[in-house]
């Protein structure tokens, strides 16, 4: 996975963990009033995690799909991969040494 999506599922999983706890805390403290309105975003965080968990396993299937493609086609073509891999290291060595 990417880091930006990475970031993202995290810091949704803890936004609607946030939501829970303050849900929570505000049922103790005002319980009666709370009633339909505490159902009604408890149903929506639930359906929130839901549609958060079905993302992130879409995500990682097809982060499972590309590194299957990204290791066949490693595997079908060893010598051009060898060669991209020396000129990326070659011009991080470059770019590392021009900066010191």
């Amino acid at each position: 996975m990417s880091s930006n999506t990475e970031r993202t599922l995290h810091d949704l999983n803890k936004l609607i963990g946030d939501l829970e706890s303050l849900m929570k805390n505000a049922a103790g403290a005002a319980a009666d009033q709370a009633g339909e309105a505490g159902q009604k975003l408890s149903a929506g965080l639930a359906e929130a995690r839901e549609r958060l968990e079905a993302v992130e396993d879409t995500v990682r299937d097809g982060v499972k799909h590309g590194a299957r493609r990204a290791d066949r086609y490693v595997r079908e073509n060893p010598w051009p991969v060898i060669g991209i891999a020396a000129a990326a290291a070659f011009l991080v060595g470059v770019l590392i040494s021009r900066r010191n």
